[in-house]
């Protein structure tokens, strides 16, 4: 049984597929899960447990004079995942703000469907669309990256954030 649970951890689910980015993600809980497994076996010791926990209570003692700094989570900046063009909404530290209708507005291609009045589903409106959404992230996402944004949402959709700055302008010259 330990070797199977071992091979499915180093595996994946199937131990016939190569390790993915996933599952690579997933071994950093590899060490903790032996651990587990090889002491319900039966091949550690009691002493080898006490001093593995020994070494991990150590490591956190060295921190221990550092002054905690812990945020209320209703203290934390929040943002609706809907809105959100570059980054992660449940993980951010340093948000931006950009006016969607602006930079549509600045999209050739998008001009091109305003203008010819194009309707959804014509083969030359879905081929415009695609290529004016893809400009568009590409430019949301060099403007966050030059900026050193780690989130890029629609205007006004970050609260409880002091000072979030609005790179509409940035990402326009970057269309």
């Amino acid at each position: 049984m330990f070797s199977r649970m071992f091979s499915r951890m180093m595996l994946g689910r199937n131990p016939g597929s190569r390790m993915t980015a996933g599952s690579r993600a997933a071994g950093s809980q590899l060490g903790t899960t032996l651990v587990v497994c090889a002491a319900a076996v039966g091949a550690l010791t009691l002493a080898d447990l006490v001093g593995w926990a020994g070494a991990a209570s150590m490591t956190s003692a060295a921190h221990a004079d550092e002054p905690a700094k812990k945020i209320k989570k209703e203290d934390r900046p929040t943002v609706d995942a809907s809105a959100v063009y570059f980054g992660n909404a449940a993980n951010f530290h340093h948000p931006a703000e950009v006016d969607t209708n602006a930079v549509w507005a600045e999209i050739s291609e998008y001009k091109k469907i305003v203008k010819d009045k194009l309707e959804p589903g014509t083969a030359r409106y879905e081929l415009l669309i695609e290529k004016a959404s893809r400009r568009f992230s590409d430019a949301v996402r060099k403007a966050a990256r030059a900026g050193k944004y780690d989130l890029v949402a629609r205007s006004g959709s970050v609260k409880k954030a002091p000072d979030v700055p609005d790179i509409t302008r940035d990402v326009i010259d970057l269309l």
